[in-house]
This record gives structure tokens, C-alpha cells and sequence, in this order.
């Protein structure tokens, strides 16, 4: 019952959401070389989104220790390989960035390239894992050095990195900042699938012109009922 009020609430705003950030897009302008339209272009609220990262990052990290314990040895157990797998994406100034997750795909499948529309096949472990996001776990670390933010524009793949997008200035102003282990559109989109490119980029834009530390706050628990209701 709980989890289906859930369900409910997350898809009721979720279009809530994605009709506000359309009419944001619509009805702003978002110049190349310049992000003052974005409140993180001003260093008390980069600082404060930090800040926000630091204390998300640490007290998730802590609680989700004794999983951690288990994790590493089931890891070990079900996969071949490094107790880790590494993917590059895009980071922050547009530089490369490392992106490490614990091996739950079966055998050679953590080498499909992330632009093929092939998903790496999960094992079984993965299976029960990988819905919470728990395989995502070492991703923590680098939101506690800043090298990620919690929240935000997820890191992606140069090789699918979209082209020809409204606003045309997405991809210059999403790297502006740390990418982030909590992809901003699917915790908009109460975790379901983006059905276009436009829906994607607008939910990123919206996100970054209109932020605060209260919306952050507020995404963050959303995001934590999209992980707890298995809608990863």
C-alpha cells in the first residue's frame, strides 16, 4: 500500500515537473559563455551545494557501511574480475572522467561499450542489486573528495553525448559543475525511463537554472524513495 502511494506520488509530479521545466526552457534564453541565468554561477551557492554534498555523501556512506561489508565479498564471490569496473565519461570542464561501480555483470559484458543500446547483461547478483543502486556504492568517494556532486547532470558517455538539443548551449552549461552519482532527470521523472532527448535536456536545464539548497533537499528525498521503491 505504502509503496504504491509512493509510485503515485513520484508519477504525479514527475509530470509536474517535466511541464515546468518545458515552460522554463520556452520562456529563457541561455547564452554560450555565459551561466549567470543558473544560481550555481554564484560562489555562496556552489559553496552550498558542497556543503550539501559533503554531509549527503559522508552520512549515506556511514549508513550503508554494514551493506558495503557484505558487498565487497559477495562481489568477489559472484564475478570474475576486479572487485571493480571502470567506465570514462565526460566530467566537469568537459574532461574525462572515471567513473568505478562493483562487478555485477556477467563475464565480459562490463566491456560493452556504454553507447551501445545493448545494457551489460546484470549477474545474479546484480539482479538484486542493481534496482537500489547499491552497485553504485563506490561512486560516494568522489562525491566526498568533489571530484561528484550528489545531485545534478549525470556523467555521460562522450560517444552519446546529444547533438543538436534545445536549449543548443545544454552540453557547454551541464558540465559547468561536478557531475553527479544522483542523475537529476530520473529523480524528476520519479525514475522512469526519458522518452526523448528534449525531456532530458529540459529537466537538466530547468534544474540548474532554478536551483536552491531547499530543492536540493527536496530532490534528495525524492531521490531516496525512487532507490527504496526499487525504481532505479
Amino acid at each position: 500500500m505504502i509503496g504504491k502511494l509512493i509510485g503515485q506520488y513520484l508519477d504525479r509530479t514527475a509530470a509536474e515537473h517535466l511541464k515546468a521545466a518545458r515552460e522554463y526552457v520556452r520562456t529563457n534564453t541561455f547564452p554560450s559563455g555565459d551561466f549567470s541565468w543558473s544560481p550555481l554561477s554564484k560562489a555562496q551557492n556552489r559553496l552550498a551545494k558542497r556543503a550539501i554534498d559533503f554531509y549527503l555523501s559522508v552520512t549515506a556512506a556511514v549508513a550503508l557501511m554494514p551493506i558495503i561489508l557484505v558487498m565487497v565479498p559477495a562481489v568477489k564471490i559472484t564475478a570474475k574480475g576486479p572487485l571493480l569496473e571502470k567506465e570514462t565519461r565526460v566530467g566537469k570542464d568537459n574532461q574525462d572522467l572515471s567513473i568505478y561501480k562493483f562487478r555485477v555483470t556477467e563475464p565480459n559484458e562490463s566491456d560493452v561499450p556504454a553507447s551501445s543500446p545493448t545494457r551489460p547483461k546484470l549477474n545474479a547478483l546484480g539482479l538484486i542489486v542493481a534496482p537500489y543502486a547499491l552497485d553504485e556504492i563506490p561512486q560516494l568517494w568522489p562525491v566526498i573528495t568533489g571530484e561528484m556532486s550528489m545531485l545534478g547532470p549525470r556523467a555521460l558517455p562522450r560517444e552519446i553525448l546529444f547533438k543538436d538539443t534545445n536549449p543548443p548551449t545544454w552540453e557547454e552549461h551541464r558540465h559547468r559543475i561536478p557531475p553527479a552519482l544522483g542523475n537529476i532527470c530520473a529523480i524528476l521523472s520519479g525514475g522512469k525511463a526519458i522518452r526523448s532527448r528534449e525531456e532530458y535536456t529540459a529537466l537538466e536545464t530547468y534544474y540548474l537554472g532554478t536551483w536552491s539548497a531547499s530543492r536540493e533537499m527536496e530532490f534528495a528525498f525524492r531521490g531516496l524513495l525512487i532507490v527504496m521503491s526499487g525504481r532505479h
